[in-house]
């Protein structure tokens, strides 16, 4: 069937290409409240930078509907010691509003190696979207993480 979209008109069963962006970048800040034996425990917020486009192309018609936006997010992080080396480990950043939400939650186990690298695994999950009077998209994302990294 027809579809209308930014503007334009597409024809139905008519060949049509369309693409879908959704980049995200984030800049966080995380104050540690709470240290002890047991348990790391911070707060803090963080600024996710949304750059996506969604594009329609058929012969010579082509709308494209281009969004850069800036979102805050609440940030919480919560670490279980297991040992001396090992902790479990949750991170969650999010929002949510009446345009849409983002949730970002992992949990993983990490391991602290010699001389400041560590290794991580663990379950990691994305979800949001927007729901307003131009734009209805939203995602929900699972997936394994593993990793290294080098604290200092």
């Amino acid at each position: 069937r027809e579809v209308e979209f930014d503007g334009e008109t597409f024809e139905a069963d008519t060949p049509t290409r369309a693409s879908y962006k959704f980049n995200t970048y984030r800049l966080t800040y995380r104050w540690m409240f709470h240290r002890d034996a047991d348990w790391d425990l911070g707060v803090g917020a963080a600024l996710l930078v949304r750059d996506a486009h969604i594009e329609l192309r058929q012969d010579n018609v082509r709308a494209r509907n281009e969004d850069l936006g800036f979102v805050p997010l609440l940030h919480l992080y919560g670490g279980y010691h297991l040992t001396d080396r090992t902790s479990l480990v949750l991170d969650l950043e999010g929002a949510a509003a009446p345009q849409g939400r983002a949730l970002d939650l992992a949990v993983q186990v990490r391991h602290a190696l010699p001389s400041g690298w560590q290794v991580f695994g663990g379950y990691r999950t994305l979800e949001g979207g927007a729901d307003n009077s131009s734009v209805y998209t939203f995602a929900w994302l699972h997936h394994v993480s593993v990793g290294i990294g080098y604290r200092f």
